[in-house]
């Protein structure tokens, strides 16, 4: 799948901006709920409704997917979780 980056990938720390897994505690609900996911599932069964060679690159699928779930569990739009995101 084209993606604007690999998620396995190392993250370079920055001083001024931290990650937010620095930041959030790894007992939070959201953090477990994550890390109980099977993301690979996500991207082996989305892969081929992608192009490779064709548009832009794409967001990666669990920003998407985590986008999507933050929506119907908190009774979203579209437009106010992204500006919730932001």
């Amino acid at each position: 799948m084209l993606t604007k980056s690999k998620t396995t990938d190392r993250v370079q720390s920055h001083l001024f901006k931290p990650l937010l897994r620095d930041i959030v505690s790894p007992r939070h609900a959201m953090v477990k709920l994550a890390d109980a996911i099977d993301w690979q599932s996500f991207e082996d069964g989305l892969e081929e409704c992608f192009c490779a060679d064709n548009g832009r690159p794409s967001c990666p699928v669990r920003l998407m997917v985590a986008l999507h779930y933050l929506k119907y569990a908190s009774g979203m739009s579209d437009e106010s979780v992204l500006d919730e995101w932001v």
